[in-house]
């Protein structure tokens, strides 16, 4: 199975702002795949790409995406997530602390 993690995404990052690595979905990702069988985490941190998707998460099929979100993030790694599942045209299953509200479906 394979599960996709997606960091808070600032759109707004300026040349030379720091943003931290998202260490707690690497933490989640370590303990996924020691525990489990058969389970592949990716992290996304779109921030890395300056906002566009790699093909290459386009190209993987994910049967979860879950996000990390943070205050001031919330809507745009939401977007994200929905994107994804559009382009994919896979069925989706999210996990994000405040996904819901926020009335995205």
């Amino acid at each position: 199975m394979n599960i996709l993690l997606i960091a808070p995404y600032h759109p707004s990052i300026r040349p030379g702002q720091f943003l931290a690595p998202p260490l707690g979905l690497y933490r989640i990702k370590s303990f996924l795949e020691r525990k489990l069988k058969n389970i592949v985490v990716d992290i996304l941190d779109v921030n890395l790409y300056k906002g566009i998707i790699p093909l290459a998460y386009l190209n993987k099929k994910y049967a979860i995406i879950g996000s990390s979100l943070l205050e001031g993030a919330v809507a745009e790694t939401i977007d994200i997530q929905r994107f994804y599942c559009k382009t994919t045209k896979e069925h989706c299953q999210s996990a994000g602390a405040c996904r819901y509200r926020y009335k995205y479906s």
